[in-house]
């Protein structure tokens, strides 16, 4: 074999070794840790954990059936939200209650993910469903789309106001929050008349998640999963749950008025 013949060889094993090699991923970094807030407690299923305030009491898609007794009885209305969770079969990972707030328009949490097909800034992500909730229903009126920042995960939130016959009109902040390779919705629905006053505990809430890494997905088509859209889109049906059966309540307990017309006497012939 000539040195000629050497040297071509070893150029290709060389090209194949490196071109061969995989290319490098993203890797989990060390976060800082949270300082749980006193009276706080954790909310943890598969990797995903969350700080909740005490009056929150939730669980995940395996235990809804041991949550729906601890929330009746605090009050039926709260026990409707997981019920409600259940029978409709919205996707989500983690969902919690806030006991404080009004039997008949609850205020709650639901967390949801999605895996990217394609890497994605948090900015775009936040472009993306804000665009496919207007699309989906007129009901949703974007407020405030905003990056924000943050020294654990790149993240984002949403401000949508609806406004329904049954439900009236509610807010809801959904906080995008990115690791690797999958997008966490921290969402949060309320009444208006509530939002500005609860919206502090909910950041607070947000920034309090420690996420499970994913590794980026290769470079395709991004498109929002439809699931994530029910997730969102589910605040109109389950908080308009709780004015319905407030309504038929009242209308059993208060008896309808029937107001007297005076018959007026025909004139003797």
């Amino acid at each position: 074999m000539s040195n000629r013949q050497v040297v071509s060889l070893l150029c290709l094993f060389c090209f194949t070794l490196f071109g061969c090699a995989p290319a490098k991923q993203a890797v989990p970094t060390i976060l800082p840790t949270i300082t749980p807030i006193p009276g706080w407690h954790m909310l943890e299923y598969a990797g995903f954990q969350i700080w909740l305030p005490g009056s929150y009491v939730g669980g995940s898609n395996l235990n809804i059936d041991m949550v729906i007794p601890q929330l009746s009885q605090k009050d039926p209305g709260y026990a409707k939200i997981a019920q409600s969770l259940k029978q409709r079969g919205t996707p989500y990972i983690v969902f919690a209650v806030d006991t404080d707030s009004k039997p008949d328009k609850v205020t709650y949490m639901l967390v949801g993910n999605e895996k990217l097909s394609k890497p994605i800034e948090i900015g775009g992500y936040l472009d993306s469903l804000a665009k496919n909730l207007t699309a989906q229903s007129s009901l949703f009126q974007i407020i405030k789309k905003e990056v924000i920042p943050s020294d654990r995960y790149p993240t984002g939130r949403i401000v949508v106001q609806l406004n329904t016959l049954e439900s009236g009109d509610i807010k809801q902040v959904v906080y995008a929050v990115k690791n690797g390779g999958t997008v966490w919705q921290i969402s949060f629905t309320t009444p208006v008349e509530e939002f500005e006053g609860r919206a502090p505990v909910f950041e607070q809430i947000a920034r309090s998640a420690t996420l499970p890494f994913s590794s980026e997905p290769p470079n395709q088509g991004i498109q929002i999963n439809p699931w994530v859209m029910a997730l969102i889109g589910a605040a109109v049906v389950i908080i308009g749950l709780g004015a319905i059966v407030l309504v038929k309540q009242r209308q059993k307990v208060e008896p309808i008025q029937v107001k007297k017309t005076s018959k007026k006497k025909k004139p003797k012939k």
